[in-house]
């Protein structure tokens, strides 16, 4: 019995030291993967259907262990109108710690633009005033 004890001792070590980070890894990947396919989710959602097809390029990061990342999204040359609007919905919508930037033309103009939108503030809608 000592003999096949020290086998199964010696197996659940091996186990522990190799499957048990490797799937740990993965499963963080798999989230890490899981936010950032949300995020492009949430970013098309806010833009008409027809940007999507034509003038709407989006990438997203996230983080490997934190809520952190970004989202970029180049608008070609959409009109200024269309792009305020949609960057309004999509910055109330997106999560505190996430970075949106945005490229593009916004109008008229031949150069290219581009800025960061940081997180808005959180407001208190609990205290009465």
């Amino acid at each position: 019995m000592t003999g096949a004890g020290s086998v199964l001792a010696g197996l659940g070590i091996a186990l522990a030291t190799t499957v048990v980070p490797i799937w740990a890894f993965l499963a963080l990947l798999n989230a890490r993967d899981r936010r950032r396919d949300a995020l492009i989710e949430l970013v098309y959602q806010q833009f008409p259907s027809e940007w999507g097809r034509s003038e709407l390029a989006v990438t997203a990061r996230a983080g490997f262990l934190s809520r952190h990342g970004s989202v970029r999204v180049d608008l070609g040359s959409c009109s200024r109108e269309e792009a305020w609007a949609a960057l309004a919905r999509l910055r109330a919508r997106l999560p505190g710690p996430i970075r949106l930037i945005v490229q593009g033309q916004l109008g008229a103009r031949p150069e290219a633009a581009r800025l960061t939108v940081e997180a808005l503030p959180a407001l208190d809608l609990g205290r009465a005033a």
